[in-house]
């Protein structure tokens, strides 16, 4: 999906990994090729070991942290620790963003979710916002957050995002209604 969009002038991608992209490319075609494409970088370590490895070299316009849910104790759970999202944080350009999946929006999942987003905005200054989408294959719906430095626009530039995108205008709305 980042790849449709020309302006985009690299992707580094990482996969925890190799054989779920592999099985994933060979019985799903997900990617359509785009592992091919000269602009995308695969690593396929754990991120939370390879962020502060790249963190001196590299700077980021936006991260999707698209994972299992991250919970303390699971697979995930590196993913929204203080030290990961201190350096998640500090990879990023002025008025970058960082889109993640937040947990499961049934109630059970609401104190979890409170929990990533206070400690998301106990380390990163700025706004984080929270949207839900359905997703009918689960039978469920999914929270997903994003935050950015410049809190001032954030709302605006999300609302522009989903509108120029492949995403269906009502998903905007969506997104509209809940921020």
């Amino acid at each position: 999906e980042v790849l449709k969009h020309k302006n985009v002038r690299s992707v580094c991608m990482v996969e925890l990994d190799a054989r779920v992209t592999e099985l994933c490319s060979r019985y799903l075609s997900w990617d359509k090729g785009a592992l091919l494409d000269p602009r995308v970088q695969v690593f396929f370590e754990d991120a939370a070991l390879l962020l502060p490895k790249i963190a001196t070299t590299r700077q980021f316009d936006v991260a999707i942290v698209d994972s299992t849910q991250p919970v303390d104790g699971s697979v995930a759970g590196p993913l929204v620790q203080v030290s990961f999202l201190e350096t998640l944080g500090s990879l990023l350009r002025p008025g970058g963003l960082i889109a993640g999946y937040g947990v499961n929006a049934a109630p059970v999942g609401q104190s979890i979710r409170r929990q990533i987003r206070e400690r998301t905005l106990q380390v990163l200054a700025g706004d984080l916002i929270e949207y839900v989408v359905p997703c009918p294959f689960y039978s469920a719906s999914f929270a997903y957050q994003i935050w950015s430095s410049k809190a001032s626009d954030l709302q605006d530039r999300i609302i522009s995002a989903f509108a120029s995108s492949s995403v269906a205008s009502d998903c905007a709305m969506d997104v509209r209604s809940l921020v």
